[in-house]
């Protein structure tokens, strides 16, 4: 028997030794082969839902003013409202809606210098009537509403390039008469997030 142990190449100490140089240093490349296939069966998970995009509010309701982030576009040198500013009146009106403690607005059209005061004034008149009428035309109560043309007597910018024209051209809604409004909180236990349950 220690003649047996004695001849043979594996002692204890080689054979801790080549345990050490597999797991631990891994001081060799292992290769493993098989010809068998592996069928993976089942639908892969679908794939993460996109990103939700939250767009900016262009319509914001202030202590005085209904306040818009986008301009009311109109047909050049003409009071006619092009059809790329629908949807915002279209929101101005659902904010309208929401708000039933806005008694009344005043809707003023503002022009650049460009031109004569009288052709400006009057251009401004026409643009502040014809907002009016396309709110009244799609459900606004007309008696909320009045129109006012200031021409460019009360510019935003003083002018000096065409950019500064074009801030001083825009319609403005002005909050003339409204009611205290008086809204309940409730707050969310988990996220402690307040969030409006009731407005009177």
């Amino acid at each position: 028997m220690k003649q047996m142990l004695s001849r043979s190449p594996y002692t204890l100490a080689g054979l801790v030794g080549l345990a050490a140089c597999v797991f631990v240093s891994g001081c060799g490349p292992i290769a493993f082969t098989d010809d068998t296939s592996i069928v993976v069966t089942g639908n892969p998970p679908p794939p993460p839902p996109p990103p939700v995009q939250i767009k900016p509010k262009r319509v914001m309701v202030t202590a005085d003013a209904i306040e818009i982030t986008e301009k009311i576009q109109f047909a050049y040198n003409d009071s006619e409202i092009l059809e790329a500013s629908f949807g915002l009146l279209g929101e101005i009106k659902a904010v309208l809606a929401e708000h039933p403690e806005i008694k009344t607005i005043s809707i003023e059209g503002h022009t650049d210098s460009d031109g004569s005061d009288s052709y400006n004034q009057d251009l401004s008149e026409r643009r502040a009537a014809s907002v009016m009428k396309y709110l009244a035309d799609n459900g606004v109560d007309q008696s909320r509403m009045a129109s006012v043309g200031l021409g460019e007597s009360k510019p935003l910018v003083e002018e000096q390039s065409d950019a500064d024209k074009e801030k001083n051209r825009r319609v403005e809604f002005r909050i003339t008469a409204q009611d205290e409004r008086k809204v309940e909180y409730e707050v969310d236990p988990e996220t402690g997030e307040r969030r409006e349950v009731k407005a009177k």
